[in-house]
């Protein structure tokens, strides 16, 4: 039995800090790392509407990260952010 003690663990916005900022100043924000194997697997209908979308505070982004296997190898992802500035 291997047991890993928590204190290894980071949270997420640590983790994948070389690919997204946090902005505190935003009233709110979304951030999405989907696998393009995964997020091309999703019906075209849905990526399409995503996609095509006019929604100002929408973006997606291809981006490339470490794997967590081998931390040398890269794995291609898409980052989709939805952030909404405080009024």
């Amino acid at each position: 039995m291997r047991i890993r003690g928590m204190w290894l663990l980071q949270p997420p916005l640590k983790v994948f800090d070389y690919v997204y900022k946090y902005q505190s100043d935003l009233k709110f924000q979304l951030i999405a790392i989907i696998p393009n194997e995964k997020y091309n697997s999703f019906p075209i209908e849905s990526r399409y509407k995503i996609e095509n979308t006019t929604d100002p505070n929408l973006k997606i982004e291809n981006i490339q990260v470490k794997n967590p296997n081998n931390p040398v190898n890269l794995i291609d992802c898409k980052l989709i952010t939805i952030k909404v500035n405080k009024d």
